[in-house]
């Protein structure tokens, strides 16, 4: 059930996008809210019925990714929001966490998501509902998640650099 929720949230990116760039606002946040729904109910019913699974942990964060990235380029490209450079520290950012992650992952390290990347990607959400209803709060909102984002990417390339060091020390 988790998993075919995540897959779900990844369905309803297409349709997101697509009311967003005809113009229809309403419709965009409703979906926009039903696949935030689907990104909180996953984890939820993957924790309270015991079925955390491999598909889940894996897939999880790399919708998420795609949806993030997803609605801030359709914002930058139907909006002008955010400007470039902030369009471009996602990319960036996201793009470097997926490859450390595939990195890691082939080294056998795991890094759990982090409290700070929850609440990052959470603030980034929030502003998307404003920004998509073009209420002006949204903007603020979006700022104080891309810093939130900022700091959380750093904070997984401590820890990441942190289990490799302690990786190769054990490994010698």
């Amino acid at each position: 059930m988790a998993n075919a929720l995540t897959i779900l949230r990844l369905a309803l990116i297409p349709v997101l996008l697509y009311f967003m760039f005809l113009g229809y606002n309403v419709v965009a946040l409703f979906v926009f809210v039903l696949a935030g729904l689907t990104d909180w109910l996953d984890g939820f019913v993957a924790r309270v019925s015991g079925r955390v699974t491999e598909f889940g942990t894996l897939a999880d964060p790399f919708v998420d990714r795609i949806f993030v990235l997803s609605v801030v380029i359709a914002l930058y490209l139907r909006d002008g929001l955010p400007s470039l450079w902030a369009l471009s520290i996602f990319i960036i950012r996201d793009l470097l966490v997926m490859l450390g992650y595939g990195y890691l992952r082939g080294q056998r390290v795991k890094i759990a998501v982090s409290y700070l990347g929850k609440r990052a990607t959470a603030c980034l959400m929030i502003s998307f509902f404003f920004l998509l209803g073009k209420f002006a709060v949204g903007l603020l909102i979006f700022y104080l998640g891309l810093f939130l984002y900022i700091i959380s990417g750093l904070d997984y390339l401590r820890k990441a650099l942190g289990e490799l060091e302690l990786k190769r020390i054990g490994g010698e």
